[in-house]
């Protein structure tokens, strides 16, 4: 125990706290004032909710069952985005030149992430059961105490099945990481136990003594599988530090364009493949056409409309914001090499805002056109979502350039990025009823970020 609390210090708080000291002393105000953005924005939401919970029709079960279900698709999700943080040197070394155990250190590892999905969790939580109260049901604490284990059984889980597919994907195809195959094989368990969680939640729910029966023994199996697999999973996840795919090779010839836009959007385009930046859009991609599909069988139109309306809103905005964040770790990682191309900041911006923004478009309206032939919901205001996906775009670019994104906080600022854009619009469209003002006023966004970012960024010496 004292290990994992050495480790957990060392590895998790050590290096928290340091970049929490480092923002509020460099940016104390911003800090306050992004705090005070964050709790108007929990405020204002947790409001919506409670107002919709009052005027629904609500079975307890059916949201005890429902939450299970919501907490296994996030713990995923977390688990997905966050499978490389392992390959950090950090971990390596600490791994290697200590006397922790595998399950400890990856235990350490993922601590703090699940915290962080614990967290919004509970956030999401409150507000359903401060409706629950005030529409005058009566909340069992036993089942609120459940619940909470159930939150965490779910990443344990989650992250379980991870390591197992992880080690049986590598001994069948080798070391490199097949993310397709792993994350298919992830997602057909989790829709497998999605069915089941259904099929056991009328059985155990209301039944106290087989439902803490229930809980405990999928506690003890996680905990043995996880330990048993830690080993195994750490090691080949070092293994693959070295082990990236192969790229195609560019020669000159392929790159010999007069026009320097062209030329810095093939740039980008080759970054893209050899980085694979299209590989977790793509997966999500799918697997959001997947739920919309099963919903729209699934559900009346009523709940399915509303659920569509979730998917696009978070789903699909999820995927957007992915892309604009490459630009600027792409920067900062390759400064140096960007200045050695010797290329106006304008041609070396513009090209990949615009290269990126077509590519959001087509994302976002290549799902919504596959979503119309399969289950006929139509999008209207066609000219205000382009609006808002430069917006969109935008927001997460800039603060790509702000922020140092690594695979270690990659999960947190797109929580953070979704939960702002939507809350931002919003409020826009409550306060400014007339829609002329509400696009003027992405627009005049987008225009500023982009001057900053070009301004404060971009300027000498990095580019000319």
């Amino acid at each position: 125990m004292n290990l994992i609390y050495q480790a957990v210090k060392r590895v998790e708080i050590s290096r928290f706290t340091a970049n929490i000291k480092n923002l509020l002393i460099k940016n104390l105000s911003h800090s306050i004032l992004l705090s005070l953005g964050l709790l108007v924005i929990y405020v204002i939401s947790g409001a919506l909710t409670i107002q919709m919970i009052i005027n629904m029709e609500l079975d307890l079960n059916e949201i005890y069952i429902n939450m299970v279900k919501v907490s296994i698709i996030f713990s995923t999700f977390f688990v997905i985005m966050s499978r490389n943080s392992f390959k950090a040197d950090e971990f390596v070394f600490f791994y290697l030149n200590t006397k922790i155990k595998a399950h400890q250190i990856i235990f350490s590892r993922i601590l703090l992430p699940f915290t962080f999905y614990f967290f919004v969790l509970v956030l999401i939580a409150v507000p359903i059961m401060v409706g629950i109260l005030v529409k005058g049901y009566t909340v069992n604490l036993f089942y609120v105490l459940l619940l909470l284990m159930s939150f965490t059984i779910s990443y344990f889980l989650s992250f379980t099945l991870w390591m197992v597919i992880n080690i049986f994907t590598i001994k069948l195809t080798g070391v490199k990481e097949k993310f397709w195959l792993n994350t298919l094989i992830k997602i057909t368990i989790i829709a497998g136990i999605i069915y089941l969680i259904d099929f056991l939640g009328t059985f155990l729910v209301g039944r106290d003594l087989p439902h803490v029966l229930a809980v405990l023994l999928l506690s003890i199996a996680i905990t043995y599988f996880f330990v048993r697999f830690s080993l195994e999973f750490l090691t080949k996840t070092f293994m693959q530090k070295d082990a990236g795919n192969l790229s195609q090779k560019y020669t000159s010839k392929n790159l010999n364009y007069k026009n320097k836009f062209l030329l810095q959007s093939k740039l980008e385009t080759i970054h893209f493949f050899r980085d694979q930046v299209f590989k977790e859009q793509s997966f999500f991609f799918i697997i959001l056409l997947v739920i919309v599909i099963c919903l729209y069988y699934y559900l009346d139109l009523v709940n399915f409309t509303m659920i569509y309306s979730v998917v696009i809103n978070f789903g699909l905005k999820e995927i957007i914001l992915l892309l604009p964040l490459s630009i600027g770790i792409h920067f900062r990682k390759y400064k140096e090499a960007i200045y050695t191309l010797n290329v106006g900041k304008y041609h070396y911006f513009l090209s990949r805002i615009f290269f990126i923004y077509i590519l959001n478009c087509l994302t976002y309206f290549l799902f919504i056109t596959i979503s119309y032939f399969l289950t006929g919901m139509e999008v209207f205001g066609i000219l205000e979502t382009f609006i808002i996906i430069g917006f969109v775009t935008m927001v997460s670019t800039m603060v790509s350039f702000v922020i140092e994104i690594t695979e270690l906080n990659k999960i947190y600022i797109l929580i953070f990025l979704l939960l702002v854009v939507n809350i931002f619009d919003i409020l826009i469209k409550q306060l400014f009823n007339n829609q002329i003002l509400v696009q003027f006023t992405y627009i005049s966004l987008s225009v500023i970020m982009f001057l900053i970012i070009e301004t404060i960024y971009l300027r000498r010496p990095i580019l000319k």
